[in-house]
């Protein structure tokens, strides 16, 4: 099962790496553009990923590296993050966010980092008492850290 799970892993990222290579050589490369909408399904989908990796890694955690279900979880927001980088490819420029966008990503970061360290401060502690174990400290942190970030991401976007 494990390797079957590692291929499908592998074969997803080739076929994603294939896409940003052969895509923008295209003509449907011109209608592949950055929008509102796509930022908002993005912090959605980080949104998802974040909880249900955290759910996940808490519910199963013997599961979540044996079966390597942190990186099926993550999948998806790696996908979108390949379609970003296919946009920036085609513009031939890193800038497809606009001003409002990024001051809510940046905003979602400082918030993110500040939350960040009293929550690596309890995993710690829950690792030092042998409530929780090691190989799935990152997962946990992770995950909480992604949430937290796409939330806040939102949030931002939505208040202004």
């Amino acid at each position: 099962m494990e390797i079957i799970i590692k291929l499908g892993l592998v074969l997803t990222l080739l076929i994603a790496a294939l896409f940003y290579w052969l895509l923008p050589k295209t003509k449907f490369a011109g209608q592949l553009e950055m929008s509102e909408s796509l930022f908002v399904v993005t912090t959605v989908v980080g949104m998802i990923c974040g909880g249900l990796g955290l759910f996940v890694t808490i519910a199963w955690p013997q599961f979540i590296t044996e079966l390597h279900l942190w990186e099926i979880i993550l999948m998806p927001l790696v996908l979108i993050n390949v379609y970003w980088a296919m946009i920036m490819k085609i513009k031939k420029t890193s800038a497809i966010l606009d001003e409002k966008q990024i001051l809510n990503m940046t905003n979602a970061a400082a918030v993110t980092f500040v939350f960040s360290i009293p929550l690596m401060v309890v995993l710690f502690s829950l690792y030092e008492q042998k409530v929780l174990d090691g190989i799935i400290f990152f997962p946990y942190y992770f995950f909480m850290t992604i949430l937290l970030y796409s939330s806040s991401t939102l949030f931002y976007f939505k208040r202004a």
